[in-house]
């Protein structure tokens, strides 16, 4: 790591520095503090046990020394020395930017910050913000990084440590100030220099600057003088738990212990205390906070700081903030210091702060020789006291105070008289009280009539839901202004949150192309848009490009996204409170987050209730539709998306979410026992699902049986004559057939006898007719205002449509596992011939000219899986020719001529999926299509030897490749990747090493650990639609595997 600038480490000779400097000013600090210090040192720091922090240019030990001729160049900056002036001593005049005689140097300072622990890469990013802030400025910085205190005291600690170091030095090698920036601070605008803040050398009183929230002061940025007076703060405020041990410090101790300190009026450096020596500045100038809700501050703000957020929330903030700031959009946020008004601000404040110091000096001067009688002007000079010391950050406040200091006299008051400034006064000469205020009423009218103007426009053009919240802030007393800040902030913070993924496409893990065997003429996938965008078809985009604008991006935004870059756009999603429906967690903002990834991935392919009433009645609380066990079972299996969570994928390990959700949802799964409601036939079905992808579906599956003997008993799929058209009808006519669909979905895979004998009698309608009876999806992707359907109504009806053809098929030829189905060619082409009149009835968002959506492309995967099982059927049976059996076939197409095209449509499928969408995110359904094509490659299925070995090997490791990045998610997905490693050849072997195991890596088991923890009757390795499951379920083959690797490793010598 290179920086121009030094990174200043603390070395072993910290412990030195606090004797060596106490020694020469012991006749000031007395024995006592001596004795102080030697205690709060040994408990507190432990003497600085090895203490390398962090990287530096130079060797350890022997950190370059500061001093203020030590930057290359001078960086220009506003001047602070204020005191100089025409004026006669003793009146100082107000503070102007053309003030000063001669440019004063400015001020040294270094920032300060720690990181240490776990590897945290956002917040590593985060300080290289501030890294080339102090870069810019020619600042140096320090970094904590290893803990030297118990828990946050890590903190005045390290302060100290530095301060003292500094002391120790000559007058001119010292910094004069430490600027402290908490690791999950964000510099914004690096063209505020970091000094701006600091006060005028005419006020060199003030020792302490920071800012104040709800809570009180807020240490995460902070300003500290090198000097003695920090040294005494810090030291009380390490030593506070030591000294007071029967003080609540609660759970930030070291900014409870430190404002405890800073509120001292005895004591101290000089013995006056604390509390007139440290100031709060306005906290948007340097400590801007991001909230849930949106950014408090505005463009050109020097920085973001997330304080009090939870850790799953803060990453997520961050992530998008640094994602603006270190790419093109950071120029949108940098702002040069005159247009950021900063230079004036701090100019403002501090010639304020400077009447209000004189007046209370003059005033306590005067007090000797004051009238007892006179006791306003006594109470208002403490009013001042007060707002200085406590409420500077309030500005007006602080001229209100010192205006009851004035005598009205006109042309200046007394007071203003005194300090040679101009007097300001309410109301004009020729005005009375009353006019005055009525200019004022007019200005401040016209002044907001823009507001307004903009807010009426906001209240015709929004959604209703952001209507009435903006209807809701007015009645509460908002102001124009902050209003709309909030939704200009707002609108920001939603392009930053659908704004994690912006890349064109993924690249293979192998070779970088495509196989060539794929470019076949009758590849149809090949000639889509989703192929043309996601290969780099420079043709298409010429095309594109020749469009009109705005139809250019509707059209293209979603073939040039992958699909996690987008979100669901739902009002109800951001209301919902799922901690009211479930005592596991209390983190809203999480499963909020789980619920968007569910909704967008899971529910469209495995849904088992209606979402519109099932989000209804979320929000609302009504039972009808939502229940606190579908709410845990949802949340069980969607906490294998929580991407933030490492262990995710431990289903067995107590602490992690998923566990704690299924438990809970087990146990309302156990009090619903014989109370049937329709709930709980739609938790079945996402419990068997929770069970399945952590390799316990043969556990799991009573689930799903117990959900379809329930929905059987409410006659669901009955068509009831007394039937009357309402939402509670459509709710359970839906679930009827996503019941019916759920449970052939598995039945099909594991060929075994349906759970349903016929499809439901309830009317599947057109969601051409009837889009609500499905409830739609709404996709907003970045930078674009545009709103995207997903098309559910299609894709779920035309799931159903093939779940009933497959049901068929499977009540027919499969009688249980233990019986091998039977199949006669003409029952594999009359079954064939159905499957393609499906396919060809597809609605055209669901056309292969138009797929683009994970779900839809996996609806095409989950067709040509299953011609791919009827086709190697057909190919045993030995028929040479099919085409005269059937209309519309061409004469040269045999079966092995169909399974071919089929086993090339699913690769391409698949691969386009990964180019343009990856394998990262938690999809339980794409393990199936993986685990077939890793299957017919390593077997070359239909294809007669034909396949170049690159070719199969590229496929073979990516189908790895997906089983690796689901095993992130789900322990099914490490099964699978170490059972694909560990069977396929050598060479195979050594390019899934190579490609797969750089970077981060899921943990593969051992494999007697897999086959003990793995209970799965899934035929992993059948594809053939007539073979007998017996011996092929995954539990078998992983016993069978770990026999043959207990054997060799038995022969090796």
């Amino acid at each position: 790591m290179s920086h121009n600038k030094s990174i200043v480490l603390v070395n072993r000779q910290l412990l030195d520095m606090p004797l060596a400097y106490l020694g020469r000013t012991r006749r000031r600090f007395g024995i006592s503090f001596l004795v102080i210090v030697a205690l709060i040192l040994t408990w507190n720091i432990g003497f600085y046990p090895s203490l390398d922090y962090s990287q530096t240019e130079t060797p350890p030990g022997n950190s370059p020394e500061i001093t203020k001729q030590s930057t290359q160049t001078p960086i220009q900056t506003p001047s602070l020395d204020y005191s100089q002036t025409e004026t006669p001593p003793g009146n100082s005049p107000e503070i102007t930017k053309q003030s000063t005689q001669a440019p004063i140097q400015t001020p040294s300072l270094a920032k300060v910050s720690m990181l240490y622990g776990r590897e945290d890469p956002i917040c590593e990013r985060a300080l290289q913000s501030h890294r080339r802030h102090c870069d810019r400025w020619n600042h140096q910085m320090h970094i904590l990084r290893q803990e030297i205190s118990a828990g946050s005291w890590s903190k005045p600690n390290y302060l100290l440590s530095i301060v003292l170091q500094e002391l120790a030095k000559p007058v001119e090698q010292r910094l004069d100030w430490l600027m402290w920036v908490d690791a999950d601070s964000i510099i914004l605008n690096p063209a505020i220099p970091p000094t701006i803040f600091l006060p005028p050398t005419d006020i060199s009183d003030i020792h302490f600057i920071a800012s104040r929230d709800h809570n009180g002061l807020n240490n995460g940025i902070l300003f500290l003088r090198v000097h003695p007076w920090t040294v005494n703060m810090l030291l009380e405020t390490a030593g506070n738990p030591l000294f007071h041990p029967e003080i609540d410090l609660g759970w930030s101790a070291d900014q409870t212990s430190m404002a405890n300190v800073l509120a001292k009026e005895e004591g101290g450096f000089d013995g006056t205390g604390y509390k007139r020596h440290g100031i709060y500045m306005p906290k948007k100038l340097f400590n801007a906070y991001q909230f849930g809700h949106g950014f408090e501050g505005d463009r050109g703000n020097l920085l973001v700081h997330l304080p009090g957020m939870t850790y799953t929330e803060k990453w997520e903030h961050m992530a998008r903030w640094l994602d603006i700031v270190e790419g093109e959009r950071g120029q949108e946020w940098e702002v040069s210091l005159e247009e950021s008004g900063y230079d004036d601000k701090t100019v403002a404040f501090w010639n304020v702060v400077r009447d209000v110091k004189r007046e209370i000096q003059e005033t306590d001067s005067a007090i000797g020789s004051m009238a007892e009688t006179d006791t306003a002007k006594r109470d208002a000079v403490d009013k001042l006291k007060k707002v200085l010391w406590e409420e500077a950050d309030d500005m007006d406040l602080m001229r209100r105070r010192l205006s009851e200091l004035c005598n009205a006299q006109r042309p200046a008051c007394s007071a203003c008289q005194n300090r040679n400034v101009r007097c300001h006064y309410d109301a004009d000469p020729s005005e009375t009280p009353g006019q005055a205020l009525k200019r004022k009423y007019s200005q401040l009218q016209e002044s907001s009539s823009s507001s307004t103007d903009k807010i009426y426009k906001i209240l015709q053009m929004r959604s209703e839901d952001e209507a009435l919240d903006v209807f809701h802030r007015i009645r509460r007393g908002a102001d124009p202004d902050s209003i709309l800040r909030l939704i200009e902030n707002a609108d920001v913070m939603i392009d930053l949150a659908v704004a994690p993924e912006t890349r064109l496409r993924f690249e293979f893990p192998y070779i970088a192309s495509m196989p060539i065997y794929l470019y076949a003429s009758s590849n149809i996938y090949l000639q889509s848009p989703i192929y043309d965008y996601a290969s780099g078809d420079e043709s298409r985009r010429q095309r594109a490009m020749n469009s009109p604008p705005g139809q250019v991006v509707k059209q293209t935004i979603p073939f040039l996204r992958p699909y996690h870059a987008a979100a669901v756009i739902d009002p109800r999603l951001s209301k919902i409170k799922p901690s009211d429906w479930t005592v596991v967690s209390e983190n809203d903002h999480l499963m909020r987050t789980m619920l968007q990834h569910f909704f967008m991935y899971e529910y469209q392919w495995h849904a088992s209730f209606q979402k519109d009433c099932f989000l209804d009645d979320m929000v609302s609380g009504d039972r009808q539709f939502c229940s606190p066990l579908l709410v845990n079972s949802i949340l069980a299996h969607a906490c294998h998306s929580a991407t933030e969570h490492s262990n995710r994928a431990e289903y067995w390990n107590p602490r992690t979410l998923g566990y704690l959700f299924m438990a809970e949802a087990k146990r309302l799964w156990d009090m619903e026992a014989g109370n049937v409601r329709l709930t709980t036939v739609q938790a079945g079905p996402i419990l068997y699902l929770a069970h399945a992808i952590c390799g316990s579906d043969k556990i799991g599956r009573a689930y799903l049986v117990q959900s379809v003997a329930m929905a059987e008993k409410l006659a669901i799929f009955k068509l009831n004559k007394n039937r009357v058209s309402s939402k509670a009808q459509d709710a359970r006519d839906f679930t009827a057939w996503a019941i019916f669909i759920s449970q052939i979905h598995n039945q099909w895979y594991f060929q075994d006898r349906p759970l349903l004998d016929e499809k439901p009698q309830v009317p599947l309608p057109d969601p051409n007719d009837n889009r609500d009876w499905f409830g739609e999806f709404w996709l907003k992707y970045p930078s674009s205002d545009e709103l995207y359907p997903a098309h559910f109504g299609a894709s779920f009806r035309g799931h159903a449509l093939l779940s009933v053809i497959f049901n068929d098929i499977a009540c027919e030829h499969y009688r249980g596992q233990e019986h091998k189905p039977v199949f006669s060619l003409r029952d594999i082409l009359s079954y064939y011939k159905r499957l393609e009149n499906w396919f060809d009835g597809l609605p055209p968002p669901l056309t292969p000219k138009n797929i683009i959506f994970p779900v839809h492309l996996k609806l095409h995967m989950h067709y040509y899986n299953s011609v791919i099982r009827l086709m190697v059927a057909a190919d045993k049976l030995q028929q040479q020719s099919i085409c005269s059996i059937l209309d519309r076939w061409t004469a040269a197409s045999t079966a092995r001529q169909l399974l071919s095209e089929a086993i090339a449509s699913l690769e391409t499928l698949i691969r386009l999926y990964y180019i343009r969408h990856s394998f990262e995110r938690l999809d339980t359904f794409i393990v199936q299509p993986l685990a077939e094509l890793a299957m017919i490659r390593q077997t070359d299925t239909g294809n007669s030897n034909i396949l170049d070995t690159e070719s199969v090997q590229s496929t073979v490791v990516l189908c790895a490749q997906g089983f690796r990045d689901q095993g992130r998610n789900h322990y099914l997905g490490q099964a699978l990747f170490h059972l694909t490693r560990n069977s396929v050849r050598p060479e195979t072997r050594a390019l899934i090493d190579k490609y797969l195991y750089a970077g981060p890596q899921v943990q593969v088991p051992s494999t007697p650990v897999l086959a003990h923890e793995v209970h799965s009757n899934w035929p992993l390795n059948i594809i053939d639609a007539s073979e007998n499951p017996k011996n092929q379920r995954l539990s078998d083959v992983l016993k069978n595997l770990e026999k043959i690797t207990l054997d060799s490793s038995a022969e090796a010598p």
